[in-house]
């Protein structure tokens, strides 16, 4: 149609005609349309395009390098200041509001994140695009710290932070992926802009990643010990209340703040396109051997990530050096971990992975055994309790680092396959990580010892079962999901050239 008689007539260009709001079939679809089922092509110039509603016909500007550069960095403080926020509360929830409702919340926080991250959080990333599963996943971060604070507000009503770990859940399920694909998308995007190597403005930005989300969550733990240090159990209120501002003004900076990247997902997925990842993780964990013999392992993790938490920094420090220390303490564990990557991939790389697994395991064998040999108050004291979460966070590391790798060296010949055994590990840290919360009160001390040296002492014979063929299955190897028809997966094995310890080397 001609521009309107009050407008000069610009200079025109040829685009499709699509409407403002895409309709039945959606954008997606609409490219994927042969040509003859598009609409049209019109003329139009940019003050029709305004003045109709078609902003997005217009031509965006490349974003320049230095934009996508302050765009990653703000998206890793957002996410970083949350986080970290959410595990000061998991650290200080079993102190401040006791090993029920403090269990109670840890179970439920685990658990919705394994099925969140089980069914939910694949097709809202493709459905609604990263940026924005990202700010829905911090949006309930915020709700789960308030949650506490609600609850150290008004004791009758702690509950709520039950409620509030639900969300909590969800948002963990939904984050990682999303940040994930984030990343990925912001490094490409970046790389483009400047013509550089991907794998190095990958490894870039890893790197960058990395230090933001360890120095901040190190630096809000030591926060709080310090502020309880120095104002006692009066700070804990302001305490709160800062974590609680913070963490929502994240969130709203990750909606409003960081940009979409032109990924702005296809609309959300049918039922039976949402179970379909589900159902080839639970068909994987009920037919593969493979994943049979590394489910001890996975469980371990998520029963460490609890019982940690839960009963040593929820109890035994408070009777030791006091509560107040819980910060201090929870964040060497993390920049523990966070140091000890390179120093296992080097044993990796020269010992084979079996042997970082030997150690990780080892580590948490030590801090169930310690539960025989010491009491609370002499545990909670400076000269083992430092030392206790050394070894925790060596063993983290371990986990970390080394055991995923070794899910990939197994599953690395069919993609299928490697998606569902990731699925496998998040959903098995989860339940894992649920049920050593959830029964986290109603378990003496020794029994909490007990089920850590049983766990640990099966993940190693497992492990070693595995990795020497006695499973049956040889190193290397891995029944995996290869073909799909009708929602139906058929599992055969596929041979490898490489054992676990014979993998490329780790990329710390």
């Amino acid at each position: 149609s001609p521009p309107p008689a009050r407008l000069p007539a610009p200079r025109r260009r040829s685009v499709d005609a699509v409407p403002p709001s895409p309709g039945a079939l959606g954008a997606a679809a609409l490219r994927r349309a042969p040509a003859a089922a598009r609409p049209r092509a019109m003329s139009v110039n940019d003050d029709d395009a305004l003045a109709l509603g078609y902003r997005h016909l217009l031509p965006r500007e490349r974003p320049t390098p230095e934009a996508l550069w302050w765009n990653f960095l703000r998206f890793s403080t957002f996410f970083a200041i949350t986080h970290g926020a959410v595990t000061v509360c998991v650290s200080y929830s079993v102190a401040y509001l006791g090993t029920y409702i403090g269990g109670i919340s840890g179970g439920v926080l685990y658990v919705t994140y394994a099925l969140t991250a089980l069914a939910a959080a694949k097709p809202l990333l493709a459905g609604i695009g990263p940026q924005r599963t990202l700010a829905t996943g911090l949006t309930f971060h915020t709700v789960y710290v308030t949650s506490f604070l609600v609850a150290l507000l008004f004791p009758a009503i702690d509950w709520i932070f039950i409620v509030g770990s639900f969300c909590g859940g969800v948002a963990s399920g939904l984050l990682w992926p999303a940040q994930g694909a984030y990343y990925a998308a912001n490094a490409k995007a970046y790389s483009v802009a400047t013509t550089d190597d991907v794998a190095e403005t990958n490894s870039t930005f890893a790197s960058s990643f990395a230090m933001v989300y360890l120095f901040v969550e190190a630096g809000l733990k030591l926060l709080a010990t310090g502020a309880l240090l120095a104002g006692g159990g009066a700070a804990a209120l302001p305490l709160f209340i800062f974590y609680t501002v913070a963490a929502g003004t994240c969130a709203a900076g990750t909606a409003l703040a960081i940009s979409d990247l032109d990924m702005r997902g296809e609309g959300l997925q049918r039922g039976d396109k949402v179970m379909q990842h589900a159902s080839g993780v639970l068909r994987l964990m009920a037919s593969s051997r493979t994943m049979l013999y590394l489910s001890p392992m996975m469980l371990l993790f998520g029963w460490m990530l609890s019982f940690f938490p839960g009963y040593v920094d929820g109890v035994i420090v408070p009777e030791g050096v006091g509560a107040a220390y819980i910060g201090l303490l929870s964040g060497l564990v993390t920049i523990t971990a966070a140091s000890s990557a390179r120093p296992v991939a080097w044993l990796s790389n020269r010992a084979g992975k079996a042997a970082s697994v030997t150690l990780g395991i080892c580590m948490f064998f030590l801090t169930g055994l310690a539960l025989f040999f010491a009491s609370n108050k002499v545990l909670g004291g400076w000269q083992f309790i430092v030392i206790y979460h050394l070894v925790f966070g060596l063993g983290r590391g371990v986990f970390e680092n080394v055991v995923r790798a070794i899910v990939a060296d197994y599953f690395q010949h069919a993609v299928a396959g490697l998606q569902a055994a990731y699925g496998c590990v998040s959903l098995l840290n989860g339940v894992g990580g649920g049920v050593g919360f959830f029964i986290l009160a109603s378990l003496s001390r020794t029994a909490l010892g007990l089920a850590t040296l049983g766990l640990a002492g099966l993940s190693l014979l497992a492990f070693y079962a595995l990795n020497s063929g006695l499973a049956g299955v040889k190193p290397g190897q891995a029944d995996v999901p290869t073909e799909e028809s009708d929602g139906e997966i058929v599992y055969v094995k596929v041979e490898g050239d490489q054992s676990p310890a014979q993998a490329p080397p780790v990329d710390a």
